[in-house]
């Protein structure tokens, strides 16, 4: 059993992350029923909300854990730097921004070689496809929008500082060393990550585009695979010394690739025998209207 106010430190982060997103946007909601998480009005006013209790908690949390440490020697600027924050501090204090640097690049090529299939396919399509400009439309179409900045840069910075680094330290902090365990550390605190994307299941609720069996199902999934995805920045983390900004690269990079599905280059294929045999048919049957004439 977690000490009552490590829980409670705990509880607060993971709540408050969630209770801004619908505090802050409550205005955009009741002034327009309909809207939803991704209406453009509804993100800005989230981001607006998160970046003001990002700036909050990133004080307060340190704050509150000098006077929690349990061996009263946790000074607020110690327990700054071990959030990970500044680049080249790890949670020791000391500093070493090539090591830091490396730390980071190794956990990209991890990510890259585990989408090392639809990288290539994705290349491949392109090359198939044949259209040089087409690289660079669909880049621009893909980052060139408030989405974008949501999903691969604002989300993983606030999501790493709160359900990586702030609940990672307050188990290191707070916690009795004979309780922890790095099963304990890499599961416990990814729960807590998992959990905080099931209040998705009341929004799509809320929208009531899907029935209630789809809804859990859909949430049941995002939860496995959020709490999942926790245990490994987690990981990160902890074997890196507390790199966080390793964790953020990372989770930006799995945003962006997002979860594996169909081949692109089959589907294109598969278009393009469509359109051959479609072809063909037309040839042949102007051919026998010439001939009928």
């Amino acid at each position: 059993m977690l000490p009552l106010p490590a829980l409670t430190i705990l509880l607060y982060i993971s709540i408050s992350y969630v209770s801004v997103l619908y505090i802050s946007s409550k205005n955009a909601s009741s002034n327009y029923p309909t809207l939803d998480r991704d209406d453009p009005r509804v993100i800005t006013r989230r981001m607006n909300g998160l970046l003001k209790l990002t700036c909050f908690n990133i004080l307060f949390i340190p704050y509150i854990q000098t006077f929690l440490y349990k061996d009263d020697t946790l000074s607020f600027m110690q327990a700054f730097i071990q959030l990970g924050l500044i680049p080249g501090f790890f949670r020791d204090q000391h500093f070493d921004l090539p090591t830091y640097y490396l730390d980071i690049n190794m956990g990209i090529w991890i990510i890259l070689i585990l989408y090392v299939g639809p990288i290539i396919d994705l290349l491949l399509y392109y090359i198939i496809r044949g259209e040089k400009k087409l690289i660079f439309s669909d880049f621009k179409n893909e980052f060139n929008n408030i989405y974008s900045l949501r999903n691969y840069i604002f989300a993983p910075i606030t999501e790493e500082i709160f359900y990586t680094s702030m609940l990672l330290n307050c188990y290191l902090n707070l916690c009795p060393i004979e309780m922890l365990s790095m099963r304990k550390l890499l599961w416990e605190p990814s729960l807590f990550f998992g959990i905080a994307h099931v209040h998705h299941m009341y929004e799509a609720f809320k929208i009531g585009d899907q029935n209630i069996i789809t809804i859990l199902i859909n949430t049941m999934i995002q939860f496995s695979y959020t709490t999942l995805f926790g245990a490994f920045t987690n990981f990160v983390f902890l074997r890196t010394g507390g790199n966080l900004w390793a964790c953020i690269f990372v989770h930006g990079l799995c945003n962006i690739m997002g979860f594996p599905g169909g081949s692109r280059v089959t589907l294109q294929l598969t278009i393009n025998s469509d359109s051959d045999s479609d072809n063909d048919s037309h040839d042949e049957d102007k051919e026998g209207d010439d001939n009928a004439y």
